[in-house]
């Protein structure tokens, strides 16, 4: 089991994500993997997620068929169901300077509402290797990323081995992680 506290410019969440384990989903062989977050500071102090994902690993990439969330936010709960079609891709393996560009589409059900479909053509550019500063620590070779999905772009940082999310643009940091109890560190 994954757990993390993560800070951003207004909130502090805490987060587990845990595999669950294999099952069918729409036909497809996957793993089940469920993350529950509940912020702990700012104004969405109490509200509560939870999403579950379903996918599987094939060879260094990693493929999401389809992603449940749900959440509280001041007492409301919503649901979201994901279908994608074919699949979301995230690719592994890259070399510094590598880009992949996948398109999938992903079918959206909000509270059992009529599915709404949009087509995605998501690029993930693997930057290379770089020293990262956040709460948790500083970590050397922090894996840096690049993701353009529809126009829209993000930066990241995962920690190398156990791709633990260290940093997100927009202010997001990592203050503490554990995986199995054993504490992640630099």
């Amino acid at each position: 089991m994954k757990s993390y506290r993560l800070i951003g410019t207004t909130t502090t969440t805490e987060a587990t994500a845990e595999v669950i384990g294999p099952t069918i989903r729409n036909g497809e062989s996957v793993i089940e993997i469920r993350e529950r977050t509940t912020y702990t500071a700012g104004p969405s102090t109490g509200d509560t997620s939870e999403a579950t994902s379903f996918g599987r690993q094939e060879g260094s990439d990693f493929k999401t068929f389809a992603m449940v969330a749900s959440s509280v936010t001041r007492g409301v709960t919503d649901r979201i169901v994901y279908e994608l079609s074919p699949y979301m891709l995230f690719p592994g393996a890259m070399s510094p300077g590598q880009s992949r560009t996948h398109s999938y589409s992903r079918i959206t059900s909000i509270n059992g509402g009529p599915p709404q479909t949009v087509q995605i053509t998501e690029t993930h550019r693997f930057n290379g290797f770089e020293t990262v500063t956040v709460p948790a620590g500083t970590f050397a070779n922090a894996c840096s990323w690049t993701t353009t999905q529809n126009g829209f772009v993000v930066n990241f940082w995962a920690a190398r081995g156990s791709g633990i999310a260290l940093k997100v643009q927009g202010g997001i940091e990592l203050l503490s992680a554990t995986i199995d109890g054993v504490p992640v560190t630099p």
